[in-house]
């Protein structure tokens, strides 16, 4: 206990690094940013945006530390293209449609080109392994130990393959789950892990009862994140307006602040 005391007063007087997630008001919850073997789930209904949510965060981490990513539902060139029109300020479709003829300026296509060298240059790593547990764990070691990756990243925990023996969904879901918080944990390394919200969540504000398919996920969870935007009950279309809502925060205060979804550049702007 003596050495474990010393190490949490060295710990106190120098804090371990933190990556800062470029979101300035869930940094403060967050007292800094990630720290090493904490899992941090960031969930959603489908179109609200989590996969915006992660790359704009993979972006600014990767400006400072490699990141490793395991995309289950998007191919990897679908990330590139919205890391260039979040960057560029171009719209999405655009870059969808082509960017020749007379669709863009000719400023706007040199920033394209610009941007898309400098995506080029992140160390941004896609993982080519099985998406269950067991691949997770030897790619995220690998990863760590060679390319020195500080953040892992995972889109999304529900399209994972569970492991054998588990014999019922919510099963499956929690030893996933768990897995991948003993991987955080014995790497030291934060994970972000995206996950789906269930239906009753769709007209309301999330709880930790929405995340879908199991309770471990909350239980494994250093911190949970829900991104929710209202949707018009006429229409059927969401806000861009919405709010990032920390439920879950292990060793701080929950917390909750505004945002704008920018659609046309898959990005978010927060107040």
């Amino acid at each position: 206990l003596r050495d474990i005391a010393d190490q949490v007063f060295r710990e106190a007087v120098l804090p371990s690094a933190v990556l800062p997630t470029g979101f300035g008001s869930l940094d403060i919850l967050l007292d800094g940013g990630l720290r090493g073997g904490e899992v941090m789930v960031l969930a959603a209904r489908p179109r609200v945006g989590k996969s915006a949510w992660a790359l704009q965060m993979i972006l600014h981490v990767a400006d400072s530390v490699p990141v490793g990513l395991w995309s289950l539902e998007m191919g990897e060139q679908a990330w590139v293209r919205r890391a260039v029109a979040s960057i560029s300020g171009v719209p999405h479709h655009q870059l969808r449609t082509g960017i020749g003829g007379e669709v863009l300026s000719e400023a706007e296509f040199l920033r394209v080109e610009h941007v898309i060298r400098e995506v080029g240059r992140l160390p941004l790593h896609f993982a080519i392994a099985a998406s269950d547990p067991d691949s997770f764990r030897k790619e995220a070691t690998a990863m760590v130990a060679e390319l020195g990756v500080g953040l892992l990243v995972i889109d999304y925990l529900q399209l994972m393959s569970p492991p054998l023996g588990a014999y019922s969904r919510e099963n499956e879901v929690a030893a996933t789950s768990r897995a991948i918080k003993l991987t955080a944990r014995d790497l030291d390394v934060p994970v972000l892990l995206l996950a789906q919200l269930n239906r009753t969540a769709e007209d309301k504000q999330p709880t930790l009862s929405n995340l879908r398919e199991s309770g471990a996920i909350e239980q494994d969870a250093d911190e949970v994140l829900f991104l929710h935007r209202e949707r018009d009950p006429e229409t059927k279309i969401l806000s861009n307006a919405g709010w990032a809502i920390l439920e879950k925060n292990r060793d701080g205060e929950a917390g909750s602040f505004p945002f704008t979804f920018e659609g046309q550049f898959l990005r978010f702007a927060c107040r």
